[in-house]
Formats: structure tokens, C-alpha cells, sequence
């Protein structure tokens, strides 16, 4: 069975990811021979939309199980759309997620586990900020990342508020 797991880094070893639409990776597990292949989740910088348009890159995927913190309810609705079960599993890795799914203890959701838009904090503080981080460099490399991204965007947002002035 092909699992995806929300996680905040690379490997069987990374730590689950506290919210779905904002982690920062998707690992992809297989359940029986733990083969696992972690992606960079394509919607974690989205302005808004992000939950849906992760859920969407999972089902695409092929994912037939989803593991992560928290779910919103529009990730929640598409994933169950998709007739895809989800589990909330807290402070674990990747590898003991997984086997405490195959053993049968966790428990399925039958709603979102999150508020609408609860991990839009997400989208300004990095990861590593909004989950314990074990290293303070880490957390730091981790907000120097988001205050890049913040200019950028900051540096578009300026630029096309000037070109629509000159259109008025």
C-alpha cells in the first residue's frame, strides 16, 4: 500500500509534519517493504488554496493513505473525495508512523482534524518555527529562507500595484 506522510524533512527517520497543506515534504512509503521517496509538497508557499492543492498533488500521486498532523477541511474533503482515509498522528517519525498504521492503532478521521485555514500561519513563519526545532542554526537557516521569500513576494506585489496604477 502506498502511504504519503507529511513530514518536515527527508527520510524515514523525519519527524511528521503538524499541519498537511503546508508541510514542507510528502514522503511516500510503501507499507509492506518501507521503500520511501520524499518530494517537496508543491503547495506549501501557495498564497491560499494551499490544503486543496496538496491534497490534489497526493491523489495524483497515487497515495491510497495519508499520515500527518493536522488536516483542514478542504484538504480533508478532496482526500475524501478520492476515497483516500486519513490519520492524525502527533510527534512521531516517519518509519514509526507507518508502523503503528500497519499495526492497526491509529484510528481514521471522519472529519478534518484542523480549522479552515489554520495553517496559514505556515505560509509567513517557516517550518522549522512552527514545529520544535532540535538545532536553533536550523530554525534560523529555516527564517532566512521565509524572509526571502517574503521580499520576493513583497517585491511583486509593489511591482503590480505600480503597473495597475499606470493602467488607471
Amino acid at each position: 500500500m502506498k502511504i504519503v506522510v507529511a513530514t518536515e524533512n527527508d527520510g524515514l527517520g523525519a519527524q511528521v509534519s503538524p499541519v498537511f497543506g503546508r508541510a514542507p515534504k510528502f514522503c511516500f512509503v510503501d507499507s509492506e517493504s518501507f521503500e520511501s521517496d520524499c518530494v517537496a509538497n508543491p503547495a506549501v508557499t501557495q498564497a491560499g488554496g494551499a490544503g486543496i492543492q496538496a491534497a490534489e498533488f497526493v491523489v495524483k500521486s497515487g497515495a491510497e493513505t495519508v499520515l500527518a498532523g493536522d488536516i483542514g477541511p478542504n484538504a480533508f474533503q478532496v482526500l475524501q473525495a478520492a476515497q483516500i482515509p486519513c490519520y492524525n498522528v502527533e510527534a512521531t517519525t516517519v518509519e514509526k508512523a507507518v508502523a503503528a498504521f500497519r499495526q492497526g492503532s491509529l484510528k481514521p478521521l471522519g472529519n478534518a482534524s484542523a480549522a479552515s485555514h489554520s495553517g496559514m500561519s505556515g505560509a509567513t513563519a517557516s517550518p522549522a518555527a512552527s514545529h520544535l526545532s532540535a538545532q536553533p542554526q536550523d530554525e534560523m537557516a529555516a527564517l532566512h529562507e521565509t524572509l526571502k521569500d517574503l521580499r520576493h513576494k513583497l517585491a511583486e506585489t509593489m511591482e503590480r500595484i505600480e503597473k495597475l496604477a499606470k493602467e488607471s
